[in-house]
């Protein structure tokens, strides 16, 4: 593909503050890369060059017709148009470039806004027309935008924005950036009913739309190469102090690598996608599962290894890693990507996917057994990885999908990075965000459960625990090197430490220690995750359906009486008791009567 610069520049002309795409209705070669798109059956349905996969904009009614089933489409508030529109001093005057874009799309305004059935799921849609003059916000279209929503709520109905937009609509002036505002408000009063939002980023999106209701989507996919950002990209240059290539900054791919985007879905493959996330956040009825019927087994250890051995098992380099169970697992898993704020760290998988036919929220660290640094590389959790999986937690609360976090991590990022990225305060945030999820949580150590990072992803209803997994405070070599001045005796403080299951299950800090295959699960993956997943099925079981406050006040309370085995004294006590032995001491001396 040419420079992605370059490419913009051609495509973009500033006519005026509202970009408009010089795109020809049937372009003979590719502007990308300079492909013959005559007789190219995937440019003429879907406008994508086959060559290079270039997505070209589509008009409005089109991208509907791609995602919404054959006759189903319902449009509403179709000829919504302005009373009375500025009157600027320009040429051609506004009106006349309003009577223009009419003409040119067929369109009263820059949205489509409706409803439709889409592979069968009843959805509000909206599409923007980059045509319109630029596919830009004015009264209009913040008006059909935030009419759409409140239907939506109305009807329960979750719905899909495509979002396609050049800049603002500067001739109606203040009320233009008004928009903003007003359709942000409507988004919030759906998302308040708890409906699923899907934005779908086409090229360019820019400016007050991408800035206002298209950021507050629970889902956000974009097509391949588009150019994203806030700022038009010659506002951005002429802004910046550096000068940046457009790859480096404005484009799909590098929005996604810095955690502002969930996917990039070729345009082929959009309806597919939708479609699963839309099942996923607004599941359709099921029957009740006959898993309810399983029976909690009697565990009892296979083996009674040293801690040493212990530690060799939950480490080993050929265990089974959180991918390899998410696949074995769980069904139609769909990654969720990114924390919206600073970025993506591959130590964390999250995304959603199917437990035994119920749709769940599955957050899982992942580690490289490999590595050596302590760091990311190996399992070791960032504050971005904690912001992901904060992100799926609160997307699990707000649509009741249970959350289901495998832990196997040695504990946290604590490079000097990490603190200027806020650590603390991440972890604190988690913490709080977990144990008063408003929805059913299992967590489950699948290999070792590390410091603060293993407990701010496991602040569950039920915490399950591998055979020959270890949950610690902190790693034995470093209490060791702490109390023993040597690292080399882990093993001697291990059982002090009280790390293995069978410590968890007594002290009650887990609720079921899931067996492994004979000598650890790295000797048959297959098995380690069919156990697993008979665990989690039943556990999921007993909790599923409960009364959500029922279930958060209990979660309150077992932590909160964690530890209330132990005698406790207060000092008046301390001081009555040795006041009592000094009387006693006293008496001994005395001649008896």
């Amino acid at each position: 593909m040419k420079n992605l610069g370059e490419l913009v520049s051609f495509l973009l002309r500033s006519t005026s503050d509202t970009d408009e795409i010089s795109d020809p209705d049937d372009p003979a070669i590719c502007f990308a890369c300079d492909a013959d798109l005559s007789n190219n059956p995937t440019y003429e349905s879907l406008r994508v060059c086959l060559d290079c996969g270039f997505h070209y904009n589509l008009p409005a009614r089109e991208r509907i017709q791609l995602l919404i089933d054959n006759g189903t489409f319902h449009e509403t508030n179709r000829s919504l148009t302005a009373a009375q529109n500025p009157d600027l001093s320009e040429e051609p005057s506004y009106s006349e470039r309003l009577a223009h874009a009419r003409e040119k799309t067929g369109l009263s305004e820059a949205v489509i806004t409706g409803t439709g059935e889409l592979d069968g799921i009843r959805t509000a849609i909206l599409a923007l027309d980059l045509g319109f003059l630029g596919g830009s916000m004015g009264i209009v279209v913040g008006e059909k935008v935030s009419r759409l929503f409140e239907h939506a709520q109305r009807k329960k109905l979750p719905t899909i924005a495509i979002v396609s937009s050049g800049g603002a609509r500067i001739q109606e002036g203040i009320l233009s950036l008004m928009q903003m505002a007003k359709t942000t408000s409507a988004a919030k009063g759906f998302e308040a009913k708890g409906l699923p939002l899907i934005t779908v980023t086409a090229n360019p999106t820019t400016g007050q739309v991408f800035a206002s209701f298209a950021n507050l989507a629970d889902i956000i996919i974009a097509e391949p190469g588009s150019l994203v950002g806030f700022a038009p990209l010659r506002i951005a240059q002429r802004a910046s102090e550096e000068s940046k290539d457009l790859n480096e900054s404005h484009t799909a791919e590098t929005h996604l690598i810095r955690g502002n985007l969930d996917r990039i879905v070729h345009r082929d493959k959009q309806k597919q996608t939708l479609a699963a996330f839309l099942r996923l956040l607004a599941p359709q009825p099921k029957k009740k599962s006959s898993t309810e019927k399983l029976v909690r087994p009697n565990f009892a250890f296979q083996t009674t290894p040293t801690e040493g051995r212990r530690l060799e098992i939950a480490r080993h380099p050929n265990r089974p890693t959180s991918e390899q169970y998410i696949k074995t697992i769980f069904t139609y898993f769909e990654p969720i990507h990114g924390d919206r704020i600073s970025g993506i760290d591959p130590t964390l998988i999250a995304g959603l996917g199917y437990l035994a036919g119920k749709p769940v929220a599955v957050i899982a660290t992942q580690r490289n057994r490999q590595s050596t640094m302590p760091t990311s590389a190996d399992g070791r959790l960032s504050p971005t990885a904690i912001r992901q999986a904060q992100r799926i937690m609160r997307l699990a609360g707000k649509f009741r999908l249970p959350l289901i976090s495998l832990i196997d991590t040695p504990g946290l990022d604590q490079s000097l990075h990490a603190e200027e990225e806020g650590l603390g305060a991440a972890i604190a945030e988690t913490l709080s965000l977990m144990i008063g999820l408003s929805t059913p949580t299992i967590a489950a150590i699948v290999g070792e459960g590390g410091s603060e990072a293993a407990l701010c992803l496991g602040l569950a209803d039920r915490v399950l625990m591998h055979e020959f997994g270890i949950f610690s405070p902190v790693s034995p070599e470093s209490a060791a090197g702490v109390l023993y001045r040597d690292s080399e005796r882990a093993e001697d403080i291990a059982s002090s430490l009280k790390i293995t299951a069978s410590d968890c299950l007594n002290l009650e800090i887990i609720e079921e220690i899931v067996p492994e295959p004979a000598d650890g699960a790295h000797t048959n993956h297959t098995e380690a995750a069919s156990l697993l997943r008979e665990s989690l099925i039943r556990n999921l079981a007993e909790i599923d359906g409960s009364p959500i406050k029922r279930l958060v006040k209990a979660r309150e309370r077992k932590f909160r009486r964690i530890g209330n085995n132990i005698s406790f004294i207060r000092p008046d006590q301390i001081l009555r008791s040795g006041l009592e032995r000094q009387v006693r001491n006293i008496r001994k001396k005395l001649p008896q009567r």
